[in-house]
């Protein structure tokens, strides 16, 4: 690169916020793949901080210095997107948290969310009322003081100080947690000529509420101004009207929440705290969202992007010169048709056939580590996790620079809920192996898969950085930006509820439905199953489509990481994206049945890292058809369809079935959804010996072994007996 292009580069990355941090050498990060992204980041950087229509400039300038490489071709959606973003961010005025909170920012720290606003009646449009509550529009996660100052203290019930906080919920008990501070009209006591005013503080854990303070004190004379104090710390509550305490309590739960009060008169309001930064900016990014659906209908991307990103690439980086360790291109013809047999057999799920022919192969002078590698691969298939990483360690003691082993560890620890361990795995991998595509791509997925799509985004960055490609990480790329973004909808409705967001194309009263009919489900299910873990609590996202089409299309290339067919599916649950996925069915009780059973499975995958594919579909089949019963959602309603598909078809071998993987399980899937339910109607509806196999599984497969879980309650013994039992139940359903 020359003296003059070097500084272009380097002043465009002024202008965009900053130059990159440097590297082994500067003249090849500001000419290389780490420049380009640097600038991508600066450049998102200044769409919520700077000058837009100077970085967007920049940005443009910036990318003439990448003309016409390979690693930037491979980002053409992904620059496509930014500049679209940037063109509407000069087109439109950013918003900013004050234009989102509305009244007078005084203070306020993007980093660590600290804030003072304050408001009067007139500055006070951003507050949302509801049943006579003035709602903050912001969730607190830490320390916060409201002062209210009125004209005149409320003589009417309906207008005297109520400060209601919370939302939060208890990881231990999944109860909503949540503090109420309350204040009567004035009241003169006998003899005295100052009226006398009680406040109450309430904590309400789920349904239970306790008083945590009571006390009445005299505020002077009725018809003068006041100013109401409420300070909630860690670990203490205080309330204070005009200078004089009314209360304070201990507040024993770390949890936080959102603000609402009510305060007849009020002049002044003063609210100073912690909010959630990560809040703030998820509302910033869907105010800007509806800017640029509106901004994308008209939007003529040729006018900003350059054309050669859409050349050919000049070769395949997907395929660098240097290879790891490939165990089967090894292997000579008589060797390999061997490895070809057990690899077949793995795929088609027979088991026993795959576990022999390995055996075949090593006493036929098969490498030991290729042998171990697909005894790995086959406990895998068999959900025999932790015994697929024994082989695994012997495979790298034998073959340290084997890749495909170190990737496959890393995704067995993953489906173990060993999160961590799986990061550190894949972090390594992708140190050593910094110019394999597929170490990115495995390391991504399975973050995605395990719930960080933070963790996912680094590695892709990564990826992008050290200008490593291939189409499976271009695709891991779209669906990051899905997991964010969602649907990219014009016209769109939401509903936000205590665990679930809802988001649709269709109306506002499905989003509420559909919230609604999960939020009992979810009551049901943890207090069957259990409660989600505290690391995984999240609103579980929902997306309603308006067609099918929609549906298919928001898919695109993501069907391989579905789990399962989705052909004339009516939903899905998306594990990767950790989205329930449904669209508009002509038969709105299909369609609410299909939210139920997508939700289970939705809300299993947070409970349970890894069960049995016949477990988690019977389990979603027994829980849609519920039916609200005395006001209570009940489960465990016949399904005659099944039952007629079983008398009809029969059904599997048993202990076929329930170590089928997901291949064998959903070739023959409407039978299988059917034994599936059948068992788990069984285990639940029959004798107290079944009852309490299905507690214990549900207890083994929380923590433990699916495989070690499902043997020990089905062991070898005993399966005549229950296939029997099974046939009996069935011809007993049949005849109700």
């Amino acid at each position: 690169m020359n003296r003059s292009r070097w500084l272009l580069a380097a002043c465009c990355l002024l202008l965009l916020g900053g130059l990159p941090a440097p590297h082994a050498a500067a003249e090849d990060a500001l000419a290389g793949p780490h420049a380009l992204d640097d600038g991508m980041q600066a450049a998102r950087h200044a769409l919520l901080h700077g000058d837009v229509k100077k970085a967007a400039a920049a940005f443009q300038t910036l990318l003439e210095a990448h003309k016409p490489k390979d690693y930037a071709k491979a980002r053409k959606g992904e620059i496509e997107r930014l500049l679209m973003e940037l063109a509407c961010g000069t087109k439109h005025k950013r918003p900013k948290m004050k234009d989102l909170l509305g009244g007078t920012l005084k203070r306020w720290s993007a980093e660590t969310g600290t804030f003072l606003i304050v408001y009067t009646p007139s500055t006070s449009k951003n507050l949302e009322t509801r049943a006579g509550m003035t709602h903050i529009p912001a969730r607190l996660n830490g320390p916060f003081s409201l002062e209210i100052k009125g004209a005149s203290y409320p003589t009417s019930d309906s207008e005297t100080p109520r400060i209601v906080f919370g939302g939060d919920e208890d990881p231990e008990s999944g109860n909503a947690q949540s503090w109420t501070a309350s204040f009567s009209t004035p009241k003169k006591s006998r003899g005295r000529a100052a009226p006398k005013v009680t406040a109450k503080l309430v904590q309400v854990d789920g349904s239970k509420e306790t008083t945590l303070s009571e006390r009445s004190a005299s505020v002077g004379k009725p018809g003068k101004p006041y100013k109401l104090v409420t300070k909630f710390s860690k670990k203490k509550i205080t309330l204070t009207l005009a200078a004089r305490s009314f209360g304070n309590a201990k507040k024993l739960k770390p949890h936080w929440g959102f603000l609402a009060f009510r305060a007849g008169g009020w002049t002044d309001l003063k609210l100073s705290g912690t909010i959630d930064p990560a809040w703030i900016h998820d509302r910033l990014e869907e105010v800007f969202r509806v800017q640029l659906a509106d901004f994308e209908e008209t939007f003529d991307a040729s006018s900003v992007v350059p054309g050669w990103l859409g050349e050919p690439l000049r070769r395949d980086e997907s395929r660098p010169d240097r290879k790891p360790v490939d165990l089967v291109a090894r292997l000579d013809s008589k060797h390999y048709d061997l490895f070809l047999e057990v690899d077949n057999a793995i795929r088609a799920d027979e088991f026993e056939d795959a576990l022999t022919g390995v055996d075949t192969m090593q006493k036929a002078g098969v490498p030991e580590a290729t042998c171990e590698f697909m005894r790995a691969q086959l406990r895998q298939r068999m959900t025999q996790l932790e015994q697929a990483l024994v082989h695994l360690k012997r495979v790298v003691e034998l073959e340290p620079d084997f890749l495909d082993g170190v990737l496959l560890r890393g995704s067995l620890l993953r489906q173990l809920g060993r999160y961590d361990e799986a990061l550190a795995t894949f972090q390594k991998a992708t140190g050593v192996y910094a110019q394999f595509p597929s170490a990115y791509a495995e390391a991504a997925s399975s973050m995605l898969y395990a719930g960080r799509p933070e963790a996912a985004a680094k590695i892709t960055q990564a990826a992008a950085r050290n200008g490593v490609y291939s189409e499976k990480l271009l695709t891991l790329k779209g669906a990051l930006d899905k997991v964010v973004r969602g649907p990219r909808w014009r016209k769109r409705f939401e509903h936000k509820s205590r665990n679930y967001h809802v988001i649709s194309n269709i109306d506002q009263p499905i989003c509420r439905e559909a919230a609604k009919l999960l939020e009992d489900a979810f009551a049901a299910y943890r207090e069957k199953i259990g409660p989600v873990p505290k690391e995984q609590r999240r609103l579980f996202k929902v997306y309603l489509f308006s067609t099918l089409k929609g549906f298919v299309a928001y898919q695109g290339d993501l069907t391989e990481f579905m789990g399962k067919p989705t052909d004339q599916a009516a939903g899905l649950y998306s594990p990767l994206l950790k989205q329930l996925l449904i669209w508009n069915l002509p038969s709105r009780a299909d369609m609410l049945e299909t939210i139920r059973h997508e939700g289970f499975h939705q809300y299993l995958d947070r409970v349970m890292p890894n069960p049995p594919v016949w477990f988690n579909e019977g389990l979603a089949v027994y829980h849609q058809n519920g039916k609200m019963e005395d006001g209570k959602l009940t489960f465990g309603h016949l399904h005659p369809r099944f039952i007629q598909l079983l008398k009809n078809r029969g059904m599997m071998p048993l202990k076929k079935f329930l170590t089928s993987g997901p291949g064998l399980f959903y070739e023959d899937g409407l039978r299988s959804y059917g034994q599936g339910w059948l068992l788990v109607h069984m285990l639940q509806h029959t004798s107290t010996e079944y009852r309490k196999l299905f507690q214990d599984m549900m207890d083994g497969l929380r923590t433990g072994s699916a495989f070690d879980t499902v043997r020990k309650a089905f062991p070898d013994a005993a399966l005549p007996k229950i296939e029997k039992d099974m046939r009996a139940y069935l011809e007993k359903l049949a005849n109700r």
